[in-house]
Order: C-alpha cells, then structure tokens, then sequence
C-alpha cells in the first residue's frame, strides 16, 4: 500500500489495526519528496488508536479510530539509528501513558529532535559534515545518546500531537427547547411559587433550602414540569424531531438525554414524545447518583470516560449558555439551537461551535 497523502496513511494504519494492533505509528512521511534536493522540509509522524467505545450498560461496544499527527523540521542527512531509537521511546513512553498516545507520541519525537539536534552540533565541531546520504565512504555520526541523557528523562515539547480525524461519535441532548419547542415550562410561574429572588438561579435556590421547604420546593419543579408535558395545549414538540433522532441512530451514534428537569418530567416527555427510554444509552436529569448537574462541564467528561472516547468525539446539542459551557469547557463540540421566535442568547452564540436553527441542520 502506497502512502501518498494523509488518507492514505489513515487507510493503511486501518490495515494494520485489522491484524491486530491496537496502536499502529508511521514515524515519518514525505510522500516521495526527493529529500536531497528539498532539504528544509517537514516531516509528518502519523498515529493510530484503535478503541472500544462501550455503552453506558456495558452491553455494546463500538470500534472507533483517533488518529493524530506530529509535524517536525527534517534535520538535513543521513543518521541512523533513529528509527530503533523511536521504537524504544514509543515503547517506554506508552506503557507509561496508556490512555495518551498525543503525549506519548509528542514525547518520543521531542527526544529524537534534541538527540539529533546534539548529534548535528557534536559534527560541526568536530568538523565531520553530515552526508546526505550514507554510504561506505561517507558514514553517518554516531547518535549522542549519552549526552542526551536528559532529553530522553525529561523530553521538552515543542511539537504538539494534532487529531486529523475528527469523528463525531457521540450526541448529547437537551431536552426543553431542543428536543421540545422553547417556552413548554412556566419559569415564572415556578419562580413566584418557590418565591426565587430576582437575580438568583432556579435550581441554585431550591438546593439552598434545608428540609421541609426544599422537598415542597422539588415539589413544586416537578409540578410545573409535568404541567408542560400534560398541558391542555399539548406538549410542542421541536420540528423533525424523529426525523432527527432516527438520523442519529442510524449512523450509530451514542445517545445521551442531559436535562436539568427531574425523571419524573422526563419520563412523562418521553412517553407524550413517543420516543423509547432506550433511545438514549443514558438519561441524566438534575439528580443522578453518577453524574454532577450541567452546567459543571464534569458531566461531559465523564460521559466521555464512561463511553471511552475522547470529549472531541462528543456533540452536545442545546438552545441555552448552559449547554454550551457544559460541553466547550468540557473540550466537546457544542451546536446552539436558536429560535427566531425567541431571544438568542448572544453569549452561548459567541461560545458555541456552531449555530443553528432547526434540528435538521445539526445532522
């Protein structure tokens, strides 16, 4: 298999993981550039991770591909040596970070670049130029592995690893206004029953009440919530929205229902929405035994532990800054869900990944 470009390397580490390793690396690219007459040029260190992204129960597990690459000036000639050397760096460097093949990776070559950088600067001292190429009567210098001793110890990085292939693997969800048009619930309505100040967060004060008066706080949330859903109106449910959900299972990616409202509102929208509980690996609503309330960006970390994956393989989908905050800082993609019929939050736009204004553009 011929490595012409960036494709191509991801196809042939593909190859390599079908026979069995989980972690293949192509030390380095120049897709046939004649390096003798192009002697400044990059070369490309190309890596592949091969893992289990597993559900939420356990019960299923899905074979996904992160793939990084690491760009580095070439150093001009011929050394060698260098690859035996980047075999045994990888090796000690990925048993030391097994869930950071970036680091690894970024380690090994921040090593190799100072040990060749040392072995260039040993040759012009000594007045022995380095050959383009090797041959019985121009031999390449000896690495300068003793001398380097502290490069290989402690590496200095200064290539950073790049993921080139974003894939999208997993959905996070909001519900009220996302899943639901924007308006369904009667916040004001719950903050002149629970008696809120003006200024203060909803949920922040009900779980600053002690006792009797947070349980009729809870109460009186989980009222209004079921009023949206059983209302004389009836629920208004967000345009396509099984189209869109069966647009998302269809490509196989992993569901996550990530709500503030309590399981009881959730349970209710499901049902009235025709949409089974199964749909979603996993629900979380405001309280979980598992996982923090959003918008502590936690929860999208964990999410992301739970399944395996990185967050830059994770979309969170919502219409407010919470949304937002919980999945950017969580280093997630976020897509704000705006309304023309209701305000935009201005700051969530600002922060988002992208913004849209249907459920069929997300897809």
């Amino acid at each position: 298999m011929k490595i012409r470009n960036e494709h191509d390397a991801r196809e042939a580490c593909k190859a390599l993981h079908a026979m069995g390793p989980h972690i293949v690396v192509i030390t380095s690219m120049d897709f046939g550039v004649d390096v003798a007459v192009n002697e400044s040029r990059e070369i490309v260190c190309f890596a592949s991770h091969r893992r289990e992204m597993k559900s939420f129960s356990g019960s299923s597990v899905r074979t996904i591909f992160e793939q990084f690459q690491v760009t580095v000036p070439r150093f001009p000639g011929a050394f060698t040596g260098t690859g035996d050397l980047m075999s045994a760096l990888l090796l000690a460097w990925i048993t030391k970070l097994p869930n950071d093949l970036p680091g690894a990776i970024e380690r090994t070559i921040a090593t190799i670049q100072s040990v060749i950088k040392r072995t260039c600067h040993f040759a012009s001292q000594e007045a022995a130029p380095i050959p383009l190429v090797a041959g019985p009567k121009h031999p390449p210098p000896e690495l300068r592995l003793i001398q380097s001793k502290s490069d290989i110890e402690n590496p200095t990085v200064q290539s950073r690893a790049i993921r080139v292939h974003k894939e999208i693997v997993a959905v996070v969800l909001d519900m009220d206004g996302t899943l639901t048009r924007p308006g369904q619930i009667n916040f004001e309505a719950m903050r002149n029953r629970i008696g809120v100040p003006t200024g203060v967060e909803i949920l922040e004060h009900v779980y600053s009440l002690q006792g009797g008066q947070h349980s009729e706080a809870v109460a009186v949330l989980v009222d209004e919530e079921l009023k949206a859903v059983q209302s004389e109106q009836g629920l208004q449910l967000q345009t396509g929205l099984h189209q869109f959900i069966e647009a998302l299972t269809s490509r196989g990616l992993q569901l996550a229902l990530l709500t503030l409202n309590g399981h009881e509102g959730v349970n209710a929208f499901l049902k009235t929405a025709n949409i089974p509980e199964s749909t979603f690996d996993v629900v979380i609503t405001r309280v979980h035994e598992l996982f923090p309330r959003k918008p502590d960006p936690q929860v999208v970390r964990k999410l992301g532990q739970v399944w395996n994956i990185d967050t830059s393989s994770i979309l969170v989908v919502g219409d407010s800054w919470v949304d937002v905050v919980c999945g950017s800082e969580a280093g997630a993609w976020t897509c704000l869900l705006s309304d023309k019929n209701h305000k935009i939050d201005e700051k969530a736009q600002t922060k988002a990944s992208r913004c849209v204004d249907s459920l069929a553009a997300v897809v």
